[in-house]
């Protein structure tokens, strides 16, 4: 009788910690707690620019995507403000 009670603690106590295992799981948000790469993950691709806006974009003169630097400041002696 007694090791009859010994095993349904052991089996109640398994259970147990699975449940809490599971729980634990669960309770785990990618998106607050994750990584930057499992952060990432969840945001919406940009749109793609449609190519007859690329084309009247660049007969304009104009960049898309990713602009150019601008130069670098080569009077490092002039003050900012004045």
């Amino acid at each position: 009788m007694a090791r009859e009670r010994l095993i349904a603690a052991r089996t109640a106590r398994d259970r147990a910690v699975e449940a809490a295992l599971e729980l634990q799981e669960m309770a785990f948000d990618a998106q607050i707690e994750g990584t930057e790469e499992q952060k990432n993950a969840f945001l919406a691709p940009a749109p793609k620019v449609p190519k007859i806006d690329v084309e009247i974009a660049e007969s304009q003169g104009k960049t898309v995507g990713l602009e150019d630097l601008p130069p670098p400041d080569t009077d490092k002696d002039k003050p900012r403000h004045g």
